[in-house]
């Protein structure tokens, strides 16, 4: 029996990566080991890999150091992986910046996002460093990006309601009020901004 010409080709790097992932997943629940995960995307580098898999094995080595508090590094791979995939910055630097966000490391968070933003302004990036500048306590930068994001996608709810909370963190009330209505016009069944559009009516009142 001969084998079929179009038969797929054994890929030693894909197989690496696929382990590898499954290792981060085990290291996360506790019988895994993230140095046997690293291992297996170094090694994916010291070989062939295509475009996407180079990516990919950057992209992972990225978040394995942000997990392990190795942050110099976690940022170094994250720029080879923008520099390889600039066609994928948007998803390469959300997903980085989120492990940071989880750790409450806001200033990484935010050179993550700003360096994501660098190759691709996209209204995801914006409002993601919006948030992590609000959580470090940088209001006015904060609601800079948050109107950078609502300017690109209008029409996102979110999007609105935060920057209503960013600008009602900085006691402008009536501009807030506009985007938490601006919100549930989008969302009618959008809770948080009906909550904050209440929290607004109530500071309101307390300053007549």
């Amino acid at each position: 029996m001969t084998k079929r010409k179009n038969q797929k080709r054994f890929s030693e790097e894909t197989w690496l990566l696929d382990s590898a992932i499954a290792e981060i997943y085990a290291a996360n629940a506790g019988f895994g080991s993230m140095e046997a995960a690293e291992s297996k995307l170094l090694g994916v580098l010291e070989l062939k890999p295509n475009l996407e898999e180079r990516v990919e094995a950057f992209n992972l080595l990225a978040q394995l150091y942000a997990q392990t508090a190795r942050h110099r590094d976690a940022l170094e791979y994250f720029a080879s992986a923008l520099a390889a995939g600039p066609g994928a910055a948007a998803p390469l630097t959300e997903g980085l910046a989120e492990m940071f966000e989880n750790q409450e490391e806001w200033e990484q968070a935010i050179g993550v996002y700003m360096q994501g933003l660098t190759r691709c302004e996209d209204a995801r990036l914006h409002n993601g460093l919006g948030y992590c500048l609000d959580k470090a306590g940088r209001l006015r930068e904060a609601e800079h990006h948050h109107r950078r994001a609502m300017e690109l996608a209008p029409d996102v709810t979110a999007y609105a309601n935060d920057l209503g909370y960013v600008l009602l963190e900085q006691g402008e009330l009536q501009q807030a009020r506009v985007h938490f209505e601006r919100a549930l016009y989008l969302d009618p069944a959008y809770e948080l901004a009906r909550n904050n559009l209440s929290l607004c009516s109530k500071q309101a009142s307390e300053l007549r």
